[in-house]
């Protein structure tokens, strides 16, 4: 079993010899992961509904609802009319409008409802089921690399930084934080690759929680940017609100 003391030990070993930058040794990609699932158990899975003021490439405006539920339960909704809503459940995934959703199949091309309310009774468990999801998604787990998000440094998993077309996750190399991924998914004309950026955690608003932005790309354009407005968190979120067909 892999023990938080285990985990401790190995981290303390692996900041004591990565001193030089030249030949940085980085870690195996599981093992990124495995603390992960150790932060985000030691954060909690507690249920959250988060409100989000987003702007949209065509520089509208639109008021969000994002509702996350443990385990790996996730809704996000424009509230508009009609509804717009992306559901999540345990890797089922849906779209469409509140009195009509649509099933999706093939690879993901987001991960934030297994990053945020991973499943798994032991760390152990919660470990094998991120790094399963992450394997699902398509990132290659044999590449380990370092890169710079704003001002921190992450580890990306599954390609070189300036890689764009090819699947990876950034882990923040400090605080073992989901800060980007890039995903592709099938779309009516190919492959279209997906990003996502978490900005700015440890706001007031959201603490380690949430970050306070969620930036999402499209063939390499920016289509929304939204921002946390208010966090509930250890809210009785309703299952009904994750059916899915």
């Amino acid at each position: 079993m892999f023990g938080r003391s285990r985990l401790v030990a190995v981290l303390l070993l692996l900041q004591l010899g990565m001193a030089s930058t030249a030949q940085a040794y980085l870690p195996p990609a599981d093992f990124i992961v495995r603390m992960l699932a150790d932060k985000r158990r030691r954060i909690g899975a507690v249920d959250m509904s988060i409100l989000l003021q987003t702007e949209l490439a065509d520089a509208t405006v639109v008021e969000e609802r994002l509702y996350l539920k443990f385990p790996e339960r996730l809704r996000w909704a424009t509230q508009d009319d009609p509804e717009r809503v992306r559901v999540e459940r345990q890797g089922v995934r849906a779209m469409g409008t509140a009195d009509k959703l649509t099933r999706l199949s093939g690879r993901p091309d987001d991960l934030m409802a297994v990053f945020m309310m991973p499943d798994g009774k032991t760390l152990e468990d919660t470990g094998d089921r991120l790094i399963a999801a992450i394997k699902a998604a398509g990132v290659d787990m044999s590449v380990v690399t370092l890169a710079r998000q704003e001002r921190e440094v992450a580890f990306v998993i599954g390609a070189e930084p300036w890689e764009r077309e090819r699947a990876q996750v950034w882990i923040d190399k400090n605080r073992f934080l989901p800060v980007r991924w890039i995903l592709n998914a099938a779309a009516p004309r190919g492959t279209k690759w997906v990003e996502t950026r978490l900005l700015e955690y440890g706001s007031a608003t959201s603490g380690d929680w949430f970050p306070q932005v969620v930036e999402r790309y499209e063939g390499g354009k920016l289509v929304s940017r939204a921002s946390v407005v208010k966090i509930d968190i250890n809210q009785n979120v309703p299952e009904t609100l994750f059916d899915i067909p």
